[in-house]
């Protein structure tokens, strides 16, 4: 993969609404992603023990936003994750969440039975609404969810 340049790389993080000091638990993860996060000053923990005494020393002043990230290529990936429970059952609030999954037109080669249809299916009964969906990077589409307005 080509690497990306300086602009694309404020681009990515501008499109996500990260900003530095913010904190992601970002599952599954790719290298590149989690490089690309920490050169813009975004925590990542990753531990989610550690994120949960983070999330909890944020919440006393809530300068910073939570996140959640996950990336899979295959519906098995999700539960194999435990994001689901990650999501529902943490103590915190998070500010928003991500899940990327291989866009077939830029990754072609890799078998994947995610669609955006499928995150559609499973988050908004959960308490999340799509916000955005955008082409991420290196071949990633990504979908934001945000919580219902009560």
């Amino acid at each position: 993969m080509a690497d990306l340049t300086e602009q694309s790389k404020l681009t990515v993080i501008a499109q996500l609404g990260y900003a530095a000091h913010d904190a992601v638990f970002a599952v599954g993860a790719p290298q590149w992603y989690l490089d690309l996060l920490s050169q813009n000053q975004i925590i990542v923990p990753n531990d989610l023990l550690y994120f949960e005494d983070y999330a909890n020393k944020l919440a006393l002043q809530r300068t910073e936003k939570l996140w959640l990230h996950g990336f899979f290529v295959n519906k098995a990936d999700i539960d194999a994750a435990d994001f689901l429970n990650t999501l529902y059952y943490t103590s915190w609030e998070w500010d928003g969440v991500w899940v990327s999954w291989p866009n077939k037109k830029h990754q072609p080669t890799v078998e994947s039975n995610l669609t955006e249809q499928h995150f559609l299916d499973v988050l908004p009964p959960l308490g999340w609404s799509k916000s955005q969906l955008c082409d991420l990077a290196h071949g990633w589409n990504a979908l934001q969810f945000s919580r219902h307005s009560q």
